[in-house]
């Protein structure tokens, strides 16, 4: 849901709060007014993407029978990762923001060969991705085996 919204919205200014709204409706999550505040923040596109991922995080607590549920640690901890890398801090991972963070990766994990190939393996998943969403870094991160193409990025829900 959130790689749709940030898809139809990247070439706008902001996210418009109606289709924030139908997401948050989707996913079962109450809009008070904080949400609408929220909505209606004017935010870059990015940026707010972040935010809205960040607060569906928190509060949904629905998950459908055989549904794939991930951990609040685990989503924020990946946006915080994003956050980290974002370095012009607008929402989107730009190739030179990811070849920085790949450089700093391998110059940070150290010599360790296990190490060294998990390491290989994870940065891989985003070899042919040029520019990258919170929320697509999060379908990356969490779903997307190296096999996969960029044409299940864009098709992935998330």
């Amino acid at each position: 849901m959130f790689v749709s919204l940030y898809e139809e919205h990247k070439m706008s200014d902001s996210i418009h709060p109606a289709a924030s709204e139908t997401v948050f409706d989707d996913i079962g999550i109450a809009i008070n007014h904080k949400l609408k505040v929220l909505f209606e923040s004017g935010q870059p596109v990015g940026t707010l993407l972040v935010d809205l991922m960040s607060v569906a995080a928190e509060r949904n607590t629905a998950v459908r029978k055989n549904e794939l549920r991930l951990s609040l640690c685990e989503i924020i901890t990946a946006i915080k990762e994003f956050i980290e890398i974002d370095v012009d801090d607008n929402g989107v991972l730009s190739p030179a923001e990811y070849a920085n963070f790949v450089e700093m990766a391998y110059i940070l994990l150290g010599k360790s060969a296990e190490t060294n190939e998990k390491v290989k393996y994870y940065l891989m998943k985003f070899d042919g991705i040029n520019s990258t969403s919170a929320a697509e870094y999060m379908v990356v991160v969490f779903f997307m085996d190296i096999e996969y193409s960029q044409d299940r990025l864009e098709t992935t829900q998330l």
